[in-house]
């Protein structure tokens, strides 16, 4: 036996839908009993001292991917294959990829590699 009803599920997702983002915020601009202001200036208060405007300039977007370097020395990422040194073979290696390079801390001594605009095909 179902404790709710198909029609009384509807009913509660349509009151979480609907109407307890308006309580919610009916509630936090309620003022407190004994103490003066309310949930939103008590979360707001502290934190106001330490923010500061955002960047002007976007931080750049970064991905990670974990891969495995193959017996022939080449790593795979998106239909296209890199090189990696001899020593890396069988091991798991992370790459960074960023807008313009693919970069992974086991190629230090050579550093990144320069990623192409658009995948070939």
């Amino acid at each position: 036996m179902a404790l709710i009803s198909k029609k009384n599920s509807e009913r509660l997702v349509l009151f979480y839908y609907f109407q307890l983002p308006a309580l919610l915020l009916d509630l936090n601009q309620r003022a407190f009993k004994k103490l003066s202001g309310n949930r939103t200036s008590a979360c707001a208060e502290p934190d106001r001292p330490v923010l500061r405007p955002l960047r002007a300039t976007r931080m750049p977007s970064t991905r990670f991917k974990s891969v495995r370097v193959n017996i022939d020395y080449f790593v795979e990422l998106n239909g296209l294959y890199y090189s990696v040194p001899r020593a890396l073979v069988d091991e798991p290696i992370e790459l960074r990829i960023k807008a313009g390079t693919i970069e992974s801390p086991a190629w230090r001594q050579t550093g990144g590699r320069p990623r192409p605009q658009s995948p070939p095909g």
